[in-house]
């Protein structure tokens, strides 16, 4: 079946496209020739394939042997193995290394929590291999307890953490305080109240910590300013920052990425007046439905305000086509994202008409994605002319 959500790639039916096959993550292309073969597939499968290779198969029957291959070769394996279980039967030794393996990016659901949260409990030494902790899928974890738990047992080497979406209150608050090589904390899908004061208090001596997303539901915070963690680069605002707080603070000169959405008291001086003073570090910008006290196209001057942005997310119910009429020269965006609430009249607000005059300005924009709720449709002329012009900057238009 195919997916209908997934983004769509709009092309110029009037060009030839040489080397259309798969991106990489490279930015590499992998052809395909007339039978819908790869070119290469040996070679491909041999150096991308590491998983396919039934290393049990060649070591069963060898009297006892350790590892067998060089620690970094181990790594390597381990790192494109999808299925790390099979491995754990090869003998004692690959067990007590494979086993750091299995429990270093846990892949949570429903189905297998509660097991894993017994294991975690009964042995704490396979709580410290855990790095990735990763709750997304866990709908309701029952008490705090829970949740506390479990970050006190993976403490000792836990880099990422994302919450559930039900409870984050004060008991997993006091053992965050243990997750002292946080890199990413997520918690941006929590709906219980937290006091982000004391969020902020737990963590604001987190030197590893890059990535930080306030919960979307938060106790009003009163304070005028933050002790913020020091290294701090992406930074997701929501919940209940009064608009004094956006205001005033002073955000970690280190802090590159900003997100903005769910926060019920800010007002359109608040969200400029933010962006004006921190929007010259930011390369990346995210402006997301809702922010009810933003009027509409309050932020049609946001180019001007963040003159080093390199991506933009926004929702056009904060924007017109007024947009592109305020950019510097040579502004380095290359990236735009446009979304929609879906609200009525927000369709006409920005056409590829609008973006297609704005390329002249804006020399490095390469990539577009516009929400389906625009209701632009890739048959239209002016879609077409909008993909082509952005394929020949090698980019591209996606409707998503």
């Amino acid at each position: 079946m195919v997916n209908k959500r997934r983004a769509r790639k709009v092309r110029a039916p009037y060009k030839r496209y040489v080397g259309t096959g798969l991106p990489t993550e490279d930015g590499e292309q992998i052809d395909h020739d007339s039978n819908g073969e790869s070119e290469g597939l040996d070679e491909l499968e041999l150096a991308a394939g590491i998983e396919s290779i039934d290393l049990i198969a060649r070591i069963d029957g060898v009297p006892e042997v350790a590892l067998g291959v060089p620690a970094e070769v181990f790594r390597i394996i381990m790192d494109y193995s999808s299925n790390h279980w099979r491995f754990l039967t090869v003998n004692s030794k690959w067990f007590e290394e494979v086993i750091k393996f299995v429990y270093k990016r846990p892949k949570l659901s429903p189905r297998n929590f509660g097991e894993f949260v017994t294991v975690i409990s009964a042995h704490r030494s396979l709580g410290a291999y855990v790095c990735d902790l990763d709750l997304t899928q866990i709908i309701q974890t029952g008490k705090n307890s829970l949740t506390a738990r479990l970050l006190t047992r993976c403490s000792p080497r836990l880099e990422l953490f994302i919450a559930p979406q039900s409870n984050f209150g004060y008991s997993p608050l006091l053992s965050l305080r243990h997750c002292k090589r946080l890199r990413t904390l997520d918690l941006g899908m929590v709906s219980e109240k937290v006091d982000l004061p004391k969020l902020i208090a737990a963590v604001e001596e987190f030197q590893d910590l890059e990535v930080m997303r306030f919960p979307r539901s938060s106790i009003m915070c009163e304070c005028d300013h933050l002790d913020w963690p020091p290294n701090l680069r992406t930074l997701g605002l929501a919940g209940g920052l009064t608009a004094q707080f956006l205001e005033n603070t002073v955000l970690p000169s280190t802090v590159t990425t900003l997100e903005l959405s769910n926060i019920p008291t800010a007002s359109t001086t608040s969200i400029t007046t933010l962006l004006a003073r921190i929007g010259p570090q930011l390369k990346r910008l995210v402006v997301m439905y809702p922010l009810q006290g933003i009027s509409a196209n309050a932020l049609d001057t946001v180019l001007l305000m963040c003159p080093n942005l390199k991506s933009l997310t926004i929702s056009v119910d904060y924007v017109s086509d007024e947009l592109f009429a305020f950019v510097p020269e040579n502004h380095p965006l290359e990236t735009l994202k446009l979304l929609s609430s879906g609200m009525i009249g927000h369709s006409d607000k920005i056409r590829p008409l609008h973006v297609t005059a704005s390329l002249d300005s804006l020399p490095f924009l390469t990539r577009v994605g516009a929400s389906l709720q625009l209701g632009w449709n890739p048959n239209n002329d002016a879609i077409i002319e909008l993909a082509s012009q952005l394929e020949d900057r090698n980019g591209g238009l996606w409707l998503i």
